[in-house]
C-alpha cells in the first residue's frame, strides 16, 4: 500500500479497534483457546531495523500469548520475520506463543514453518476465504433495516472476505452500514476504526480516494497534511513565488487538519459551539497534531477547551 497509516494514528486506532472486538474475535475466527485476558504492546526492542511491527499480540487467561498475522500475500521471509518476532517476544514475557496467520481475502493458505535442527518452527493459519462476504453482507443490511444490531464482528472482517466486490468496496458498504445502524457513538467511531487498521492491509492509494469521505474523520493527520499541501502548493504556485508556496503549503497543511478535526469532534459531540470553533482555527500545526490524538480520549467538551487555550 502506498499510503499507509501512520505510525501515531496506527496506534490510536489500533487501541480501539482491539478493545472493541478482542472478547468475541478467537470464536469468529474459529481459534479455539483460553480467553483473551489483554493486549499487550506490539512494538518490541528491535534487533533488525527492518522488523516492522506485528498485528496483534494478546494475553489470554492461562498467561500464554497469542501472536496474530493478517496476510494479503506471503513469502518465505515472513515466516523468517514471525520466528524472529515470536523469539523477541518470548525473550520478554518467557510464556508459550502461539502464532495464527489469517490469510485475507481471496489468498490461500501456505504452510509455515522452519525446520532448522534444534529450532523447530511452526504457524497456524485461517483463511478469510472460506468466508461468504456478499451473503454475509446481505444478512448484515437486512438487521440493520429492521432497527436490529448487527454483528460486529461480521462488518469489521467484510472487507477481508470472499466477494463478487472488491476490498474498497467492501470496506465503504460496511462503514455505511455500521453509521446506518443503531448503535452509539462511541460504538461506531469504534467499529469502523477496526475496519479500518485490518482492510489497511489491501487497500491502495487509488481505494483510499474511493473511500476518502467515509474515513477521513479517522485517519486526522496524515490525510489532513497531504490534502493541506496540495491545497497550499496550489495556493503558492497561483502567486508565483518561493514565498507564497512556502507560505501557503504551511497554511493549507493547517487548514486542511483543522477542517478534518472539526468534522470528526462533531462526529464525536454532535454539537460543537462557535467559540471552540474560532478557537480551532487559530491553533499552530503541532497543537492541531495533539488535538487529532486525543480527540478518541476525550469525554467531554471541557477536555477539548484544556488544548485550546
Amino acid at each position: 500500500m502506498e499510503k499507509e497509516i501512520t505510525d501515531k494514528n496506527y496506534d490510536l486506532i489500533f487501541k480501539m479497534a482491539s478493545e472493541t472486538f478482542r472478547h468475541k474475535m478467537l470464536d469468529f475466527l474459529g481459534i479455539d483457546a483460553p480467553e483473551i485476558e489483554k493486549i499487550l504492546p506490539v512494538e518490541l526492542p528491535a534487533i533488525e531495523a527492518n522488523i516492522k511491527k506485528t498485528d496483534f499480540i494478546f494475553q489470554l487467561i492461562d498467561k500464554s500469548i497469542l501472536h496474530l498475522e493478517f496476510q494479503a500475500d506471503y513469502s518465505r521471509e515472513d515466516t523468517y520475520r514471525f520466528l524472529t518476532y515470536d523469539i523477541r517476544l518470548y525473550k520478554k514475557y518467557r510464556q508459550k506463543i502461539r502464532t495464527v496467520v489469517i490469510y485475507i481475502k481471496d489468498t490461500l493458505p501456505t504452510a509455515h514453518q522452519i525446520a532448522a535442527g534444534s529450532i523447530t518452527y511452526q504457524t497456524e493459519t485461517i483463511s478469510m476465504h472460506e468466508y461468504d462476504g456478499d451473503q454475509i453482507c446481505a444478512g448484515e443490511r437486512d438487521k440493520i433495516t429492521k432497527g436490529q444490531e448487527p454483528d460486529q464482528l461480521k462488518l469489521i472482517f467484510l472487507p477481508l472476505m470472499k466477494s463478487t466486490r472488491s476490498a474498497a468496496e467492501q470496506a465503504k458498504t460496511a462503514i455505511q452500514l455500521v453509521k446506518q445502524s443503531n448503535l452509539s457513538g462511541e460504538q461506531v467511531t469504534s467499529l469502523i476504526s477496526a475496519i479500518i487498521v485490518l482492510a489497511d492491509k489491501i487497500l491502495s492509494e487509488a481505494d483510499i480516494d474511493n473511500i476518502w469521505e467515509e474515513i477521513s474523520m479517522l485517519k486526522v493527520i496524515q490525510f489532513a497534511e497531504e490534502k493541506g499541501i496540495a491545497k497550499g502548493k496550489a495556493k503558492g504556485k497561483a502567486e508565483g513565488k518561493a514565498e507564497g508556496k512556502a507560505e501557503g503549503k504551511a497554511e493549507g497543511k493547517a487548514e486542511g487538519m483543522q477542517d478534518i478535526i472539526y468534522k470528526q469532534l462533531l462526529f464525536k459531540f454532535k454539537n460543537i459551539p462557535v467559540e471552540c470553533k474560532e478557537q480551532l482555527e487559530k491553533q499552530e500545526q503541532e497543537k492541531l497534531e495533539i488535538i487529532g490524538l486525543k480527540i478518541m480520549e476525550m469525554q467531554s467538551l471541557e477536555e477539548l477547551k484544556e488544548y485550546l487555550t
